[in-house]
């Protein structure tokens, strides 16, 4: 949030846009200014008043089991009423608000006029309350936008109804069709959006200057969005049968995100997989070596330790991993080799 925060404040960068922290959003007084035109940006279209979400006040909210699905504007008005009929009595004996049933559902320009979802979990807190609000009243006015690394709950059950963007999900009327679809694996891609946004319009930091430090969080942050964004869209895009775009988007990331910087990761072993789909073989070859060597050293100095401890066995699930797809994609070349290696480090093939 900082960074964009900057670019907002200092640099004067894309005023129209409202840029949302969710974890204020369980404040009053952040809401409060949510609720007021800033430079080009208008208010948020948040329907409920101060006194219904103060401090104190619908701080949390339980879902009721209910199998019905109502208009999320209903259910807004049905958990701001202030009628006891509206509420429940706590076993303290409170009466507090409550949201009917999580299957809610909002009027949308699509074949089916609507989209429907359900919230998951037993309860929400005030941050997902306001969301509620804002996809009540929104009207499809303003597009919305999610970061892709925030934890799964924050997406409110909206998964289906995500489409990758960049480093971004974008609130959509469309459904992911794609087969076996999951938010975290297989989400809708906006493939033409994606591709130009990371060849043609990111800065991408500097990482490729062995000079420049990648520190904690900049190892994080380069792993989760940056590599996971790029092989999502890699994958969507061999799978669309856009190799030559998946080729080159691997061998970009890859180098602008070097595993000399950041280490390889899940997101790493992603990129080879798709580098191998697309039929980049030389290219997938080459980071899966990467990935495999930097694994077995990590194995083999975990076990010159006192008592093995550390992420030990996740890099001994990383190690069979790439093993699988080398083998699922004939590379008995790299197999060979490193069935040597994994019989030297005693990482059994599974």
């Amino acid at each position: 949030t900082f960074p964009l925060w900057y670019a907002q404040e200092v640099l004067g960068i894309r005023r129209d846009v409202r840029i949302v922290c969710l974890n204020l959003f369980r404040s009053d007084w952040y809401i409060d200014q949510m609720k007021t035109k800033q430079y080009t940006s208008e208010a948020l279209p948040i329907s409920m008043n101060h006194w219904q979400y103060r401090e104190g006040t619908r701080d949390w909210l339980s879902l009721d089991v209910s199998k019905d699905t109502m208009l999320l504007e209903n259910v807004i008005a049905f958990f701001t009423n202030e009628e006891l009929e509206y509420k429940y009595e706590t076993v303290s004996g409170d009466t507090v608000n409550y949201i009917p049933t999580p299957f809610i559902k909002i009027p949308a320009d699509n074949a089916e006029g609507e989209i429907a979802w359900a919230i998951p979990g037993s309860y929400i807190l005030k941050d997902q309350m306001i969301i509620l609000d804002i996809l009540a009243h929104n009207e499809w006015k303003r597009p919305i936008h999610f970061a892709v690394n925030m934890p799964m709950s924050c997406y409110g059950g909206l998964d289906n109804y995500l489409q990758l963007e960049g480093l971004t999900y974008k609130f959509v009327t469309s459904k992911n069709g794609r087969e076996d679809g999951d938010l975290t694996e297989r989400p809708q891609v906006n493939l033409e959006k994606c591709y130009s946004l990371f060849m043609e319009k990111f800065s991408w930091g500097g990482l490729d200057n062995p000079n420049v430090y990648a520190d904690e969080t900049t190892q994080r942050m380069f792993s989760d969005p940056y590599r996971y964004s790029c092989a999502v869209t890699a994958h969507a895009l061999a799978e669309a049968g856009m190799n030559e775009q998946a080729s080159s988007l691997v061998r970009l990331c890859t180098s602008k995100i070097p595993a000399t910087q950041i280490l390889p990761d899940d997101y790493l072993l992603s990129l080879t997989d798709a580098a191998w789909m697309c039929g980049d073989e030389k290219l997938g070859n080459e980071l899966a070596n990467i990935a495999f060597n930097y694994f077995i050293e990590c194995v083999v100095w975990y076990r010159t330790l006192p008592r093995i401890s550390g992420d030990y066995l996740g890099k001994i699930q990383h190690i069979q991993l790439l093993y699988s797809l080398a083998d699922m994609y004939g590379q008995t070349s790299l197999t060979t080799e490193w069935k040597k290696k994994m019989d030297a480090a005693e990482v059994p093939i599974e």
